[in-house]
Parts: structure tokens; sequence; C-alpha cells
């Protein structure tokens, strides 16, 4: 039907919101996970976002309105038929799943993000630069100089770049310090800050195909790496970091500047080991869940000040005025083999969490790599 009115000839006021109400997430979620319940699947209350059917062996993982089914194929199909007759769905192959590429073998999965790192690279003009070895240089902690800031084009270029990188934290641990160390400068970037994340960019070029490699593994036994940076360069914060093994596959791991200030490094380490300890609660509670047997937990600490402090009675004249939240520890950690988590003291230089709290030397940086079973 055509219209009365000239169309270049008036404005058109829109009396609703054409793409929905601000509801409609709230509602699409609810109407989908009913719907999930009904067909024989419970709802994770630990994380919404998963979905399990313990009879027939399907796993759900659930981002807005993207899926992630793992199970038999039988079981698969049928579920995918009974999905149907509520939603129009399309099937897509999982080597793609929000820019993750998942790559499926008989005994193994990897997963990388290497055509992500090549638009990103040819994004920012980078794709004729050399590679480089590391992806930050030896000690080097970012400053903030009030002289040295950038102008208003570079320093939006700079966050530009660095939420490009933010998106490989999935699966590129060997960039998670970095990534933190230039995030702490996002506010008031410096040219210093701009040479370093294009020195990140450098290391990626060269490094753009390596990938996880998860391997099935008959150890099942939850291990833990935690480590402190103890204020770093004139920061008054401390940077932590841990990762978390399960049988030999990294399964979690983060790089992180500590929201609380510490006055010694053993209060800085009780911290990274408080931030450790809640993950692998969060994992052990999925399992308990999902009504699996709970694994030994195995945490590592190279700090013997935040060693003996978890195995004293009271608190000492260093430790009496620590947060609350760093005495909690002691309900769950043990040095005796029969307990659920055993704390264990190790050197320095076995430590794989020092990549994430530190910029280490090209030697001990390949040596933590390795750890994360990058396909080099």
């Amino acid at each position: 039907m055509c219209s009365p009115f000239p169309m270049n000839k008036y404005i058109f006021q829109v009396s609703g919101n054409i793409y929905g109400l601000k509801q409609a997430g709230k509602i699409w979620n609810s109407v989908f996970s009913n719907t999930l319940l009904q067909t024989g699947f419970q709802q994770s209350h630990i994380d919404p976002c998963l979905f399990f059917n313990r009879e027939k062996d399907l796993y759900l993982l659930i981002h807005v309105d993207d899926g992630l089914l793992i199970g038999t194929n039988d079981h698969m199909k049928e579920f995918i038929t009974n999905l149907r007759q509520h939603f129009d769905i399309k099937l897509e192959d999982s080597s793609d799943f929000l820019g993750l590429e998942i790559l499926q073998h008989r005994d193994s999965i990897e997963i990388s993000q290497s055509r992500y790192i090549n638009r990103k690279i040819k994004l920012f003009g980078m794709d004729n630069s050399k590679s480089i070895s590391t992806p930050f240089p030896y000690h080097l902690t970012l400053q903030s100089f009030e002289n040295d800031t950038l102008d208003d084009d570079a320093a939006t270029l700079y966050r530009s770049m660095l939420g490009s990188l933010s998106f490989l934290r999935f699966s590129r641990p060997d960039v998670l310090f970095a990534l933190n160390e230039l995030s702490r400068v996002a506010s008031k970037p410096t040219h210093q800050a701009l040479k370093m994340i294009k020195r990140v960019f450098k290391y990626l070029i060269g490094t753009k195909d390596y990938k996880l490699i998860f391997k099935s593994s008959p150890i099942q036994q939850l291990t833990c790496y935690f480590d402190a940076s103890f204020a770093p360069g004139k920061s008054a914060h401390s940077i932590g970091g841990y990762v978390i093994f399960f049988g030999t596959n990294p399964i979690g791991f983060s790089s992180y500047t500590e929201k609380h200030t510490s006055d010694s490094s053993a209060q800085a380490e009780a911290y990274a080991m408080h931030h450790a300890l809640k993950e692998i609660l969060f994992i052990q509670n999925v399992l308990m869940e999902m009504n699996y047997s709970l694994p030994k937990m195995v945490m590592y600490t190279d700090s013997k000040a935040l060693y003996d402090f978890t195995f004293k009675t009271g608190s000492g004249k260093r430790s009496r005025h620590w947060d609350i939240t760093l005495h909690f520890m002691k309900q769950y950690v043990s040095a005796l083999d029969h307990t659920l988590i055993n704390l264990k003291l190790i050197d320095t230089l076995d430590n794989i969490a020092d990549i994430f709290t530190k910029a280490l030397g090209d030697s001990l940086f390949f040596k933590f790599c390795k750890h994360f079973t990058f396909k080099f």
C-alpha cells in the first residue's frame, strides 16, 4: 500500500522499541530454560548457564542465544529433534564457537584463536611487523607520567587494541599478565604503554597458531598453583595469579590486580591464595551438583611465611590485622593427605603461576608455557 505522505518530507517518531522490550532477554531466558527443564535437563544452581542430563550424559552450555552441546550422537540427535518442536534452531560445526576454534581428535581437544588474531593484526596494520619472543620485557612495570600521556586519537587506538586483546584471555594464558598490566593504565595510557601493547601484537604474530591442548588423562586430581608479586614498581597493589589443572589440563587461569593493599609479601600471597581457593570451591560445587566424585585437590605455594601461617593456630603479630577473609582458608586447607585440599610448599622456580604475576625472562617464560600444553 502506498503511503499518503511523501516520505522525504516527514520525520516519524517510533512509538515503541522496534527491537523488543527491555525485558525481552529475561523472558527469552525464562522460556528457554523452562523448555529444557521439561525435556529432562537440570539447570546448575552454581552456574545458571550450564544445563545437564545425567541419565543421557548430555551437557549444554548457553551464551545468550548460542549453545554448545556435548554428549553422544544418538542422545544429541534426540534432544535436537525435541528442541526443534519449540524453537527454530540452526546447527553449526562446533569448530567455531564464540570465536574459539575447537578441533576435536579421538583423544584430545585443541582450542585456539588464530583466525581472530590474524584479523586483529591486519586491523591495526601490524601484519608486516617482525615477531618477538615474549609479550613483555623482563621485569618491566608500566608507570604513569602526566607529561607522557597520549593524545585522544592515540588513546582511543590504545583502548581499541586493549579490548581486542581481552578476548584472548580464554585461550592464551601466556598473555594474561601483559593484558592485566596494560589494563592498569587504560584510563591514562602513555607512550610507553602504547609501545608495549604493540609488542604484545608482535609476540602474537609469531605465536598465532598456539593451541591449548586438552588430553584424556587417568589422573583425576585438581592441582592449583598460585602466586603474588608484592607491590611491583610504585604500585600499592600487588599482582596475583593462579592456574588450576584437572589432571594435566589447565581449566582455569587468571592474572589480576589485588583490590586490597598489603604490607608484606606474605599478606599478598594470602590474598592470592584466597582468590584461587574461591575458584577451586566453585569447581568443587559444580562437580558435586552433577554427582561426580570429588577429586583430591592440591595447592602449591612458594611462600614459606604463608605456609606456616596456614597451619598455625591463632595469629601472630604480623598477621592478626589481616582481614577475616584470609583466615577462612584454614577451614579447607591442611598439610595432611587425607583432607580435601592439601597445601604444599614448592620452589619459586617451579611455581607455574609466576607467569601471571611478573614479566619473566625467555627461559623461565618458555618453561612455564609448556605446562599449558601449547602446540609449538
